[in-house]
């Protein structure tokens, strides 16, 4: 089996002076406590902004505009005290004035929380870090940023407002662009078609994954506090899966992307779908939430690539885009993209594992675009902090002395390096998968790596990438020496998974 590689900067020499482990202590704690008082203003918020969508849209003569409004309200200074509301409020006109006093009671609420919080989750918290823990924490924090950004209240509003409005348009025949929205009253058949959204059982749901990156970061600061994370809990992983993928859905809605089955698939549709037997998995929700999210992200940006290759630069407002194609009625003219997502229950030595399997027909990971990467390790002098396997990593040190020895590189060690690459920050093509932030697979790994887990990615014959997710039902509440016993069981079920001796149920996505 290839060695797997540790991630750069993941485990950096521990502070050494009593003052530099006081530091570290107080800032942890402070992660931990801040993170959890950024959950409940995230919670405070979906409660505002479901209920403001729900009663703005009864109320006569609202605008396009009218939706922005609330929006903006929860990203400024109109919810930061009792007496900027009031202010607020009274500058609203009487259609507006009536919506923001039936939902006063939650808008106090939000302020409430903010009041606890003392303002937004300081990102910048790092700087009394020693240099190496500095360097990790900014790494975490940039990763766990990434994701909290496209998830705000805000931007799942927007995603589901864009197609609300490509739907109508090419579904009523409202001639015009988005301007032509800008007026009041808006079209009752819109208003009734983006009710059904805001009012569906999963738009909660949809909201209620803003806080899952600050349960990240408080997971991490108590772990690394010899903490047991106080949010362990059974989770619903195909509704955890299916949620993700309608999160996906809406962000890439010109893809047109349909939620489905195996048994129960359209021809001529781009698809993600699901096929997720019952497990009895127990973790940390925003951790797994992360790798769910991160892994069925990067494949679906691999497959809107693909489309802006044939030169579909707008995927939503652009005529050939799928998403149009189909409200015009017509099919065909493209090859349908899929996204395939499955997971069952194996055993290994007297535990038992959930196995989560995501592939899709993109490119499949670029080796040329990875091995560009670790040229950028190398520069940067990143190898030795990689710990790789031994033979690799002095194979890649050494690979401006000696060119030739890079013919010992594996196939999968090279794959094993993609995590590590792209921690450098580098970008690469615009074929290369990952998140443009460059942390994407970098922290998919290491929260693996803390739930006790493991990830495999590979490329398929036929298709596109695999990647396996192996992580254990119930490692956090094992006790210590049994979290060992687990590991190598995880361990065990990777090296099965190379020499091809363990059946994990490889979806096919054909």
């Amino acid at each position: 089996m290839s060695e797997r590689p540790e991630l750069p900067l993941a485990q950096p020499p521990a502070p050494t002076s009593l003052v530099e482990r006081q530091q570290y202590k107080e800032f942890l704690a402070s992660v931990a406590e801040g993170a959890e008082n950024a959950i409940a203003l995230e919670a405070a918020k979906k409660a505002f902004i479901v209920k403001a969508f729900q009663h703005l849209i009864d109320q006569p003569n609202v605008g396009y505009e009218d939706f922005f409004i609330v929006r903006g309200a929860l990203g400024s200074e109109k919810l930061e005290s009792p007496e900027a509301w009031k202010t607020f409020v009274a500058q609203q006109g009487s259609e507006q004035h009536h919506v923001w006093g039936l939902i006063e009671q939650e808008g106090q609420a939000v302020i409430e929380a903010t009041r606890k919080l003392g303002g937004t989750f300081d990102f910048n918290r790092t700087r009394s870090l020693p240099e190496e823990q500095k360097k990790k924490w900014q790494l975490l924090f940039g990763f766990i940023d990434h994701d909290q950004v496209h998830l705000t209240e805000a931007n799942i509003v927007d995603h589901m407002e864009l197609i609300s409005f490509v739907d109508f348009k090419y579904l009523k025949g409202k001639p015009g662009g988005m301007k032509a929205f800008g007026e009041a009253p808006l079209p009752a058949q819109w208003l009734a078609f983006y009710q059904h959204i805001i009012q569906s059982p999963e738009f909660p749901d949809l909201c209620e994954h803003s806080e899952f990156p600050f349960q990240v970061a408080e997971a991490l600061a108590e772990l690394e506090l010899k903490q047991q994370p106080q949010r362990i809990e059974p989770v619903d992983l195909a509704s955890m899966l299916q949620t993700i993928s309608r999160s996906i859905q809406l962000r890439y809605g010109g893809m047109d992307f349909e939620l489905t089955t195996p048994n129960n698939q359209t021809p001529q549709r781009n698809q993600i779908v699901l096929d997720v037997k019952p497990t009895a998995l127990e973790t940390n929700p925003g951790m797994l939430w992360s790798v769910l999210y991160n892994v069925i992200k990067n494949g679906s940006k691999a497959l809107v690539s693909a489309s802006q290759d044939k030169k579909i630069d707008d995927l939503t407002r652009n005529e050939n885009g799928p998403l149009i194609q189909r409200m015009c009625g017509e099919t065909g003219g493209f090859e349908p993209e899929k996204i395939v997502v499955s997971a069952n229950t194996i055993a290994e030595q007297g535990s038992d594992f959930t196995v989560i399997h995501i592939t899709d027909t993109g490119k499949g990971l670029q080796l040329d675009d990875i091995m560009e990467g670790v040229k950028d390790l190398v520069k940067q002098k990143l190898i030795e902090s990689a710990k790789l396997g031994k033979t690799a990593k002095e194979i890649v040190a050494a690979w401006e002395e000696n060119p030739y020895g890079l013919r010992r590189l594996r196939v999968g060690d090279v794959m094993n390096l993609a995590g590590v690459a792209r921690a450098s920050g580098f970008v690469g093509k615009p074929g290369m998968r990952g998140i443009s932030s460059g942390m994407g697979l970098w922290g998919v790994e290491y929260l693996m790596d803390k739930m006790g887990g493991d990830i495999l990615y590979t490329n398929t014959l036929k298709e596109g990438a695999l990647f396996t997710i192996i992580i254990p039902n119930h490692y956090f509440n094992a006790e210590r020496k049994q979290r060992r016993t687990i590991r190598s069981a995880t361990r065990q079920i990777s090296r099965k998974a190379e020499r091809g001796d363990i059946d994990l149920t490889i979806p096919k996505v054909a």
